[in-house]
């Protein structure tokens, strides 16, 4: 998906935030500097690839100027007509599509690199399952990982994913008190991770174990300065018997 203003938006992240909350008013008329501005973008993402185009007006011009090796099926300017759509299905036929069950995967893992980075896609295993409608539950081997939490599009952590990301050394917090609570205070964080931002989902680590997962109140860095003030709210953390 190519829009303003983020870009190149990949189709299986269109779902998570912010992406997903995008919605500005449009004229359909296409400046020359927006035609460039995308063309460039569609050119080094499609990388000499063929591409299958049912698209009119801007969209069109785009491909025209900006892509070498492209089969058009919109007819009469109207990408939705029968006879588009009836093209544009006869094209792919001649073209290998991934089944569901890679597409699925596909996205589960771009949206852990896309919210935890590079390093993150190993998050999800190659034999994971997914259950539930709306928020979906990741689960391997019998243990959940991880909530795909529809509204944002991004996933909450589950103590067992919490021990994926520890090992990966992302987005840990380490404290030097046994957890008790729901709340880790500043003052009682030893180190965290300078790449945590506000919101970021963490993992509270002591003594090299997993204790805790949640969502960061503060930067890492403010998380190691601060004196006083909420560092990480907990979510899901080991009960001390």
């Amino acid at each position: 998906i190519i829009t303003s203003p983020f870009g190149i938006c990949p189709r299986e992240l269109e779902n998570t935030f912010p992406i997903q909350s995008y919605d500005v008013a449009v004229t359909g008329s296409w400046s020359q500097d927006e035609i460039d501005e995308s063309g460039k973008l569609l050119e080094k993402y499609v990388k000499g690839k063929n591409v299958i185009a049912n698209v009119h007006g801007g969209y069109e011009e785009v491909c025209r100027q900006y892509l070498d090796e492209c089969t058009y099926t919109c007819k009469d300017g109207r990408p939705t007509s029968p006879d588009s759509i009836y093209n544009l299905r006869m094209e792919l036929k001649e073209h290998k599509r991934n089944n569901r069950r890679d597409k699925v995967l596909n996205e589960l893992k771009s949206i852990a690199t896309y919210q935890f980075g590079k390093e993150g896609s190993k998050l999800i295993p190659d034999d994971v399952k997914t259950k539930g409608r709306y928020h979906r539950k990741i689960i391997s081997n019998g243990k959940q990982l991880a909530l795909l939490n529809q509204d944002t599009g991004l996933y909450r952590l589950n103590l067992a994913g919490g021990e994926i990301l520890k090992d990966l050394n992302i987005n840990v917090v380490n404290i030097d008190f046994d957890l008790e609570t729901n709340t880790v205070f500043a003052p009682g964080i030893r180190k965290a991770d300078h790449n945590i931002i506000p919101n970021d989902e963490v993992v509270v680590v002591k003594d090299d174990e997993v204790v805790g997962v949640g969502k960061a109140i503060l930067t890492g860095r403010e998380m190691e300065q601060c004196t006083n003030g909420i560092g990480v709210k907990i979510k899901h953390r080991v009960k001390n018997n």
